[in-house]
Formats: C-alpha cells, structure tokens, sequence
C-alpha cells in the first residue's frame, strides 16, 4: 500500500514539472523583475523544465547534469546547449553568467560546500544564485512521500528508500536554510540573500491527497511549514532592493 503511494507520488511530480518551474520562476520575478541575461546556467537541469522556464528571455541557455533523462525537453530547444559535468567541477572561466540556479540539486551533491563555491565563482559579479531546495522539516519526503524519513540515521533511511524502490535517495542530505546562508556568506561576504517558502498551487499535487493540500494552504499550515525555499543571492556588495524574509 505505501509503496504504491509512494510511486503515485513520484508519478504526479513528474506530470507536473512544468507547473512547478513556472511558479519557481514567478518567485524570483517578484524579486528581480527586470534583469538582464545573457548567460544563464542551470545547474543540475534534468527534465530541463526550468532550464526553460527562467531562461526563457536568455540569449543562451547552458543545462548542466550528470546525465539527462531519454524524455527531456531541452533536446529540439532553441538556444540551449546541453553540458554534460560535474557540479563540484564546472567546466566555466570566473564570472561568466548573469544568473545560475540549482533547483532541487543541493541536496544530492556529496560536498555541498564545494558545489556552491564552484556556482559563485561562475557568477558575475552582481549576478543572480537561484537555489530551491526541499524544506528539511518537512515531515513527509516529497519525492517518494514517505513520511518521516529524514528523521532517522542515514543508515536506516538508505534501506527504507530501497525497501520502497527509491535507493538513489538514500543520499539525500537536505541543508536548513541557516546552513546554507551560512556557506554562502562564507564563500562571498558581499552578497546579498533574499529566501522565499516555496508553496506550490494545488494542482502538482496528486489528485488523491488534493482535497487535504487545499485545506492545509486554507488554513496556513504550509506557510508555517512550506515545502520548500527558493534563495535568492546576488553576488558581490549591490543590495536586493526587497524585504528579507526569513
């Protein structure tokens, strides 16, 4: 029955990645509405929906994996080339994009520290880091829906996702915001964050949990405790003109 519901899940996110990007893209619009881009660099592209989604005014789109799934749809697109690398490795010179994102990436690199210091060193000076990631506290993994499972020893959660078909998770290691803000202050002491909550529009959901995820954005309970975040950084010392939100 759980291992079911968990492929249902995985299912639904799939069906709706487009959505997903689109919604992702009008946060940072919010923020930055006007910007100039040239150069954009998705880091970790997969599917490749968000590749296009905030490249989609870019003169050149770069969507970088590992691998690129069979079904992706960066294939036949104008102005994208597809880059296969490393994200602790990027195969870029110093400040050569105008925005670079990772969308639901940090979190499966090996060193998270690594990867962000090689994204802002790609960065221009003044350009723009999108990064969205799983909310840690969340208590249901949003990827498999199991519940619970980042609150046990990463031993124990390796087996629990190969015992639901999902091993390739068992890696998973989910920053907190703090953390993350953390290392980017680090890297680049001038830069500027601006974090958002990621609370997607009913519709990615699954139809069969729907009712119960309307009635959750109803009542606040997914702005207590959202899905995600979505951090916005611009690198160097010129200010986000935006309220901080925590």
């Amino acid at each position: 029955m759980l291992r079911q519901f968990s492929r249902e899940i995985w299912k639904s996110l799939g069906m709706s990645a487009d959505v997903r990007a689109k919604y992702l893209k009008g946060l940072f619009l919010e923020l930055v509405p006007k910007f100039e881009l040239s150069l954009y660099l998705d880091v970790g592209a997969g599917l490749g929906y968000n590749s296009l989604a905030l490249g989609e005014n870019a003169n050149e789109i770069l969507a970088m994996d590992l691998r690129f799934p069979q079904n992706n749809v960066l294939k036949n697109a104008d102005k994208v080339h597809m880059v296969v690398a490393d994200a602790d490795f990027l195969p870029f010179r110093d400040g050569l994009f105008d925005v670079v994102s990772l969308f639901s990436v940090i979190e499966h690199v090996p060193d998270q520290r690594r990867s962000l210091e090689d994204v802002m060193r790609v960065l221009k000076l003044g350009g723009y880091l999108v990064v969205q990631v799983p909310n840690k506290f969340f208590p249901i993994e949003l990827h498999s829906g199991l519940p619970f499972v980042f609150f046990v020893p990463l031993r124990v959660r390796g087996a629990i996702f190969k015992r639901f078909g999902h091993e390739g998770l068992g890696r998973i290691n989910i920053p907190s915001v703090k953390k993350l803000e953390k290392m980017i202050l680090q890297i680049d002491p001038g830069s500027k964050i601006c974090v958002r909550k990621v609370v997607y529009p009913s519709v990615v959901v699954w139809s069969k949990l729907r009712l119960f995820y309307k009635i959750a954005l109803k009542t606040g309970v997914l702005n207590a405790l959202p899905l995600g975040y979505l951090l916005i950084v611009k690198k160097g010392s010129c200010s986000l003109d935006v309220h901080l939100e925590g």
